[in-house]
């Protein structure tokens, strides 16, 4: 049981460290966003549980104000993997990224790869079953939409209001969590190329 407490903490913390150092490749500054001036130095790295409580307390933070939304928190959960899965094409390409990295400018469906329910139940290590049934609510409901090659998250969606209004508030729920890395010892990374104005806040 704590061998298996451990690799969930540290699955964790590896998606974290490939999700920020995917942000300093397309030039997107971590430290500028936390405010943090001169990053903090530690002579040991940060623990790996602290780490991954950090992340935990964000995602209790951020989660319930969409779960509202899509009526439970695994269809929450999957509508956000999805949205991630189609952008897996413009992800690692700095301009692509910045040209729809504000959630009014999502990018088009010709630019988003659609993705099949077998990669939604790897992605989310969920059965197949329980994956297809959510999917259909998420189409019922106009959230989700089925294309050739599998399934796009809806334009009408991404720009609806009830989405839109949630951002501010876990904007700022993420920049605590940069901060509180920081203050860890987290090694932040840098962005490594041309600077980019910040995401608004």
């Amino acid at each position: 049981m704590r061998d298996e407490i451990v690799s969930a903490e540290t699955a964790i913390v590896d998606i974290l460290d490939e999700t920020f150092r995917t942000l300093a490749a397309i030039n997107f500054d971590l430290l500028a966003l936390g405010g943090i001036e001169s990053q903090s130095v530690s002579d040991k790295p940060a623990p790996t549980r602290l780490i991954y409580w950090l992340v935990m307390e964000f995602v209790i933070l951020s989660t319930p104000k969409f779960i509202p939304l899509f009526g439970s928190l695994t269809s929450c959960l999957m509508y956000m993997g999805v949205m991630s899965l189609n952008a897996r094409r413009i992800t690692h390409d700095a301009d692509a990224a910045w040209s729809f990295s504000t959630m009014d400018a999502p990018p088009p469906d010709r630019l988003r790869a659609p993705v099949t329910l077998r990669e939604i139940a790897e992605e989310l290590n969920l059965n197949l079953l329980t994956v297809r049934r959510h999917v259909n609510t998420l189409i019922r409901s106009g959230d989700l939409k089925s294309v050739k090659g599998g399934f796009l998250v809806s334009m009408q969606s991404m720009q609806s209001d009830r989405l839109l209004s949630q951002s501010p508030q876990v904007a700022m729920h993420f920049i605590r969590l940069i901060r509180e890395l920081d203050r860890i010892g987290y090694a932040l990374p840098r962005n490594t190329g041309e600077d980019r104005p910040l995401l608004s806040a």
